[in-house]
């Protein structure tokens, strides 16, 4: 199984995971682990692994930085219960 996972968001330097971090995990092909969903207890959690295939960073005049990019995935993703 393959797929794609895109995202995006506004950029925190002060962010222990920022788009500085993201780029160094694509320069240096960094496999990394995919968990989205919600913090609360009962509800679903997708789990997934692959490899970062495009990080970008965008500034305009007067706005706030912004980030994207695409991870392909390596397997199926997984899901499980909160818990």
């Amino acid at each position: 199984m393959s797929g794609e996972i895109s995202f995006d968001g506004l950029v925190a330097y002060d962010d222990t995971a920022n788009a500085i971090e993201l780029a160094d995990y694509l320069l240096a092909r960094t496999q990394i682990t995919c968990v989205f969903g919600t913090t609360v207890t009962g509800d679903a959690v997708y789990t997934a692994e692959g490899f970062l295939s495009s990080v970008e960073m965008s500034a305009e005049m007067e706005s706030p930085v912004s980030y994207s990019g695409s991870i392909t995935l390596t397997g199926a993703i997984t899901k499980s219960v909160n818990s």
